[in-house]
């Protein structure tokens, strides 16, 4: 809707429009992304007509990315460096990128990404933040993109949405497995991670938002430059350069207060950035089931979790959906 007024109007001006335009497609695109990722082959489409849209089939996999590749290089070059707001609340061209940069990992195209990810730590808009405990509050350059609360003094939602306190967990803690992946001296195991002790039982839960009321320095983030730097190191280990990936990985180690790797290479530098990017971005956006299906490693899920199988790598289409469109039949397997 918003593509198709921009398109339409005749008082915006030309810069507004490119801008307007390129939020939306990035907005458009970050959907559809975790769309694919989580449903598989899915419906693309551009159209308002819902009576369109209730008859067309499903796009593959292999398709649909080649198609956010096209959307997302355009929305690239309609958005500007400058953020139009001191807040990172809007998508700038370096948010843009960074989806691009994620949809080049999907693809394969390694090469690409390092080229993306180059620019982006180039920029002189951020900076990697040193101190653990301000990675989660608003004003960090390490910011590239977030969302600010509904009303001002609201809490984030993942703030909420983990927490539980002096009682066991109503829905969610973080597992076992994951907390004993901290090393003791990890300040994120310190900082990020608290203990809930209930009836001589202990549970863990997400500590990374800390305000549930009265918030007035947390907003929540959508991609951070740490990120940037994760893309770098797996785009660099894909084409054999582990030395000169090396010191991406070690960035977040460092500032948690770790001894850097070594000399690492072949798998034994894959389980480690995999492992480090556990532990740097749990909770956050799906990155650990995203991670693990882009190196199809998710069957390795079946140590943690007795139910697994592999049909699961991608979730069920809603009844609901394939009752209005009977075009997405089949089912995806297995359900």
């Amino acid at each position: 809707s918003i593509l198709y007024g921009v398109e339409n109007s005749t008082t915006l001006s030309d810069d507004d429009k490119k801008r307007i335009k390129g939020e939306a497609i990035v907005s458009r695109s970050l959907i559809y992304f975790y769309l694919q990722q989580i449903f598989g082959d899915i419906p693309y489409t551009t159209s308002l007509d819902y009576e369109h849209n209730r008859t067309i089939g499903k796009t593959e996999a292999t398709a649909l990315m080649e198609q956010l590749e096209t959307d997302v290089t355009e929305a690239v070059g309609m958005l500007e460096d400058n953020y139009r707001n001191a807040e990172r609340i809007y998508i700038n061209r370096k948010a843009a990128q960074l989806l691009l940069a994620r949809i080049y990992l999907t693809r394969g195209k390694w090469a690409l990404a390092e080229q993306v990810a180059e620019d982006m730590l180039e920029s002189p808009l951020y900076e990697f933040e040193d101190d653990i405990n301000e990675v989660f509050h608003k004003s960090g350059k390490h910011i590239l993109w977030q969302l600010k609360p509904q009303r001002s003094g609201n809490p984030v939602s993942d703030a909420t949405y983990f927490y539980f306190s002096g009682a066991a967990p109503h829905a969610y803690a973080l597992t076992r497995d994951l907390v004993a992946s901290f090393d003791d001296n990890d300040l994120r195991r310190q900082a990020w991670i608290a203990e809930v002790t209930f009836g001589g039982n202990s549970w863990f839960r997400p500590y990374k938002y800390k305000n549930r009321e009265n918030n007035t320095d947390e907003y929540f983030i959508i991609f951070r430059v740490e990120e940037v730097y994760f893309i770098m190191a797996e785009a660099l280990a894909k084409q054999n350069r582990f030395d000169e990936a090396l010191p991406y990985l070690n960035a977040t180690r460092e500032r948690a207060g770790l001894t850097p790797l070594g000399s690492l290479s072949g798998e034994d530098f894959i389980r480690e950035l995999l492992d480090e990017k556990r532990r740097e971005f749990f909770t956050e956006s799906g990155h650990r089931f995203i991670d693990l299906k882009r190196w199809g490693r998710l069957n390795e899920l079946s140590t943690l979790k007795p139910n697994w199988e592999e049909y699961k790598q991608v979730w069920p289409l809603p009844q609901s959906e394939m009752l209005l469109n009977p075009n997405l039949n089949p089912q995806n397997a297995g359900y």
